[in-house]
């Protein structure tokens, strides 16, 4: 049906509205009523921030779970810092086959200085682990992943990581760039990587 209303050459039609059009509008109006009554006037509802965190803490409760199955297929990729039994049990390798080059207690030798800031190949965990495991033969580092499992790897990189600032006496001069690892809240899963000053 033509409407009796002409502007600029241009007719306007009296034409209804297809029924989804209208069932829609009437839908989308419903949603919001119960929107606003669930969000703002009774705030049961979860907001963008309150279900990022609910999912986080699941994320966290799967990769914890994935972590204590595959505990033995550890590498660069998925790296934690090892509990005290851990830390413990690098330490004792540590003092087994690292003294040597090291000292006793990382203070450095023939080795470098593992207490202070200051690393040749930086110092994050990931990066002692990669040092440890593949060694740096031209300096005379050996690769020690044949000799130690995954595990024991990420023992020795958490002990030698826990070593930071403990500043024993006769420890050698700084060698290698200042290198400070990132800290993270209870809240992230990423790893920590080095960043440089």
């Amino acid at each position: 049906i033509e409407l009796d209303h002409v502007y600029d050459g241009i007719r306007e039609l009296d034409n209804a509205l297809p029924p989804w059009w209208k069932w829609g509008f009437i839908i989308t109006i419903i949603v919001s009523v119960i929107y606003l009554f669930n969000f703002h006037l009774i705030g049961s509802g979860k907001d963008p921030v309150q279900e990022y965190e609910t999912e986080l803490a699941q994320a966290k409760i799967s990769m914890d779970a994935y972590a204590a199955k595959n505990k033995d297929k550890i590498d660069e990729d998925n790296l934690q810092m090892p509990d005290e039994t851990g830390i413990a049990a690098g330490r004792q390798i540590f003092e087994q086959v690292c003294w040597a080059c090291h000292g006793k207690l990382g203070e450095g030798g023939a080795g470098p200085n593992l207490t202070d800031e200051y690393w040749l190949h930086k110092g994050s965990l990931t990066d002692i682990y990669h040092s440890v495991k593949n060694g740096y033969p031209d300096k005379g580092m050996q690769a020690w992943q044949k000799q130690y499992s995954p595990k024991q790897i990420n023992d020795i990189a958490g002990y030698i990581r826990s070593l930071q600032n403990t500043n024993p006496p006769n420890g050698k001069a700084a060698q290698g760039e200042l290198y400070t690892e990132l800290a993270l809240d209870s809240t992230s899963l990423a790893a920590a990587d080095s960043v440089k000053r």
